[in-house]
């Protein structure tokens, strides 16, 4: 394993998931031109729709539920990524994991948008942290 890779890959996941997770209080503290740029960032890479977003204090989040998941769902893999180097077939593993994040995903999303099953704030989380 790369070591310097994965350590700079760790911190950039880090600081992406507190940029978001600290977007609030940015706000509402003395650095609220930090929170704007944090937002118009994040607003190339999400729709930020507030009914889908998670918050703290009445403010949400500058991504939805589904981008936040994600976000954190991949800082949790990396956090556990030197686990799976040690298994003999780590790539079957996470073929099998990725697989099944999209799958469920583009479950969530295509009976939403056949009007079949309203996804929900949580399904929209549960379904980004699998993928």
């Amino acid at each position: 394993m790369r070591w310097g890779r994965y350590w700079i890959l760790l911190i950039t996941a880090l600081t992406w998931c507190f940029a978001i997770i600290f977007f609030p209080w940015l706000l509402r503290s003395e650095y609220p031109k930090v929170a704007v740029a944090i937002s118009l960032f994040f607003s190339k890479l999400c729709h930020q729709v507030a009914a889908r977003s998670f918050g703290i204090w009445g403010l949400t989040f500058p991504v939805c539920s589904r981008c936040f998941a994600l976000y954190t769902g991949a800082l949790a893999g990396i956090l556990v990524s030197p686990i799976f180097r040690q298994l003999s077939r780590p790539i079957r593993l996470i073929r099998l994991l990725l697989f099944t994040g999209i799958s469920f995903t583009a479950l969530d999303i295509g009976l939403d948008g056949l009007d079949i099953v309203s996804n929900t704030l949580f399904s929209r989380a549960i379904t980004g942290s699998i993928l």
